[in-house]
């Protein structure tokens, strides 16, 4: 139950999202973030609605790290705003928010499909490595079933995410992969914290093709150099 106190001080900070002083704005934006979060769910979505982009895009960011549930059409809508830093902040906040709703439409903006969003792809990107393990299912498929930039992408996200069911997933994209790709999975391996790793970028040293095994031989020295004995 919150208090009058503490309503009053919330409502403080959420008008001054849009203050002229920037320095007021983002220690207002700050202040929601670190001591309200959840606690100012209803006032930050009515704040996604405000006129002034300024508050919107500040809004949507301490959104995303509430991590509630109630705030994801919120976000959703935002995505779609006029204003450029509105919506990179709301697909980013789709990342902080964890909810795992977003994934399809995430995915659909990596792979291109009908997303009419400027650079949504790079922000797409951000928020999936935000989103961490529960992207897995998702980002698997496209390793299979998607034009070489998408799996290109799928590849590096993958390696991005410390889970070890991602190396057996790399695995046996690697095993029936051509050249170019198994250099990207190679050296998307070879930031793995997982020792197995190495196993299985020295199985690729003496491949017949010669970009192959320079790719193994420097994953190889970039693994051992991060992880040594």
């Amino acid at each position: 139950m919150r208090s009058s106190d503490m309503k009053r001080r919330i409502r403080h900070h959420i008008d001054n999202l849009g203050h002229e002083d920037e320095r007021v704005a983002r220690r207002s934006e700050q202040y929601l973030v670190d001591c309200y979060g959840a606690e100012a769910i209803h006032e930050l979505i009515e704040a996604c609605e405000d006129p002034n982009p300024n508050v919107r895009h500040r809004a949507v960011w301490v959104i995303g790290h509430t991590r509630d549930p109630a705030a994801y059409d919120s976000i959703m809508r935002l995505t779609r705003d006029a204003d450029f830093n509105v919506m990179a902040d709301a697909i980013l906040g789709l990342g902080r928010l964890g909810d795992i709703r977003a994934m399809p439409w995430l995915i659909d903006c990596i792979s291109g499909k009908d997303i009419d969003i400027p650079m949504a792809c790079w922000y797409a990107c951000h928020a999936i490595k935000l989103m961490g393990a529960p992207a897995i299912d998702y980002l698997v498929p496209l390793l299979y079933d998607a034009d070489d930039d998408t799996i290109g992408r799928a590849v590096l996200l993958l390696g991005d995410i410390e889970h070890e069911s991602v190396i057996r997933h790399l695995f046996d994209r690697l095993k029936c992969a051509n050249a170019p790709l198994r250099v990207e999975i190679l050296g998307s391996l070879s930031v793995s914290r997982y020792s197995r790793v190495i196993e299985i970028i020295d199985l690729y040293l003496d491949n017949e093709d010669e970009h192959v095994r320079e790719c193994a031989r420097a994953s190889h020295d970039i693994f051992l150099e991060a992880h040594p004995a």
